[in-house]
């Protein structure tokens, strides 16, 4: 399926295949925009290339986090809402502990966030130092509950990793005989509001904003049954009983329903704030919304051109690092419809707030549509006369 890209965003369509071997055209596109707190989100007239690739917070992907994943996927069956960089106290003040939170509609995920803190051995036993004061935090798995309570040293030739499968990456899950009292532990900076880690003895829950990696229990018993029968007649394709819900990697409280447009989003205790910083307060939120119009696509088949109908936005990505807020929107359809072309345009409506360069204005281009339908409405024509003499 080719893809007619014209929209002010970066765009790439692709095919996917999935359980017996059944094929699908893609179509996604990504924006950039500023956050300035009390406004609606601003297009920013920048490069915001699709992430061809998943990026972790090291080299090693099986021994890091995370960072940011691929938006080259088949389907996201709901919106992922992922918070990347770093979490910032309020009002740029060092802070021990702080609150942070992010809220899009009624959906809301929180923890506390604390600064680096350690266990050590002292006299009475191991002790728990206090969270020292920190400006920003990495938003980083290998910072939440996790890890090998055997912390590396070697187990019985043929054992199972003991390895907190949830967050094998993390920090605080350790085992006393394996620890050596001339060393101190990191211990997790993210914490359950109200409930406190305080004993390595006993599991925690993990938490993030980030997204999680593929082979962790919470995406990976989405994948579908693996076993000997598959391998005999289903691989390589996915397994038959393969959940869409695997390529959603968000914490389960940050997979909300594809937004409409115009969802309030509010942001505590993450985005730099400063005692001057606009439409913030003192305990670090911000407020802003997602824009009201999103790109719209127009299928054509050898025989058939659908409506024009808004992509699903399915990718929000928060980097208070970049100070830029990324959104991801596709459209999938299947290739037993013969798709030949998706063209995919801006709501014209939608274009004067594309930034402020003329070439953005929507006044500037009146005959968008019309050179969008007749470019669009010439290449399934090609296409048709094609199939029609093989």
């Amino acid at each position: 399926m080719e893809l007619i890209n014209i929209s002010p965003l970066a765009g790439m369509s692709y095919c996917k295949v999935g359980p017996r071997g059944e094929a699908w055209q893609v179509a996604v596109v990504r924006a950039a925009f500023s956050l300035v707190p009390g406004e609606p989100l601003q297009w920013v007239d920048e490069p915001a290339e699709l992430v061809m690739a998943d990026v972790y917070h090291g080299e090693e992907p099986t021994t890091s986090a995370l960072r940011h994943e691929t938006d080259l996927v088949w389907t996201k069956p709901v919106c992922d809402v992922i918070v990347a960089g770093h979490a910032h106290a309020p009002l740029g003040r060092a802070a021990s502990r702080w609150q942070a939170a992010v809220q899009i509609g009624k959906q809301r995920h929180a923890m506390t966030i604390a600064g680096p803190r350690h266990w050590r051995k002292r006299l009475t036993g191991w002790s728990l130092d206090a969270p020292e004061l920190a400006h920003s935090v990495p938003l980083d798995y290998g910072l939440a509950f996790g890890g090998d309570p055997t912390l590396g040293q070697p187990v019985k030739p043929g054992a199972q990793s003991k390895a907190l499968p949830d967050n094998p990456v993390g920090v605080g899950y350790y085992q006393k005989r394996y620890m050596d009292s001339a060393r101190t532990y990191a211990a997790p900076q993210f914490e359950v509001t109200g409930t406190p880690y305080t004993d390595f003895g006993s599991k925690y829950p993990v938490l993030g904003f980030s997204p999680l990696s593929r082979w962790w229990p919470s995406r990976y018993r989405h994948a579908g049954t693996m076993d000997e029968q598959w391998k005999a007649n289903g691989y390589p394709y996915l397994p038959a009983n393969f959940d869409t819900r695997f390529y959603n990697g968000a914490p389960q409280s940050l997979q909300i329903p594809h937004p409409k447009g115009g969802e309030e989003i509010a942001l505590l205790g993450l985005w730099p704030t400063g005692n001057t910083s606009p439409g913030s307060n003192a305990h670090g939120a911000v407020h802003t919304s997602l824009p009201l119009g999103f790109p719209e696509a127009q299928i054509h088949t050898i025989s058939t051109v659908h409506a024009s109908m808004p992509m699903s936005l399915d990718t929000i990505v928060i980097d208070t690092d970049a100070r830029r807020v990324y959104l991801s929107w596709r459209v999938v359809v299947a290739q037993s419809e013969h798709p030949q072309l998706c063209a995919v345009r801006w709501p014209e409506w939608q274009q004067a707030h594309m930034g402020n360069a003329p070439e953005n204005r929507s006044e500037n281009r009146p005959n968008e549509s019309e050179a969008m339908d007749a470019t669009a409405t010439a290449h399934a024509a090609h296409a048709q006369r094609e199939v029609a003499h093989g």
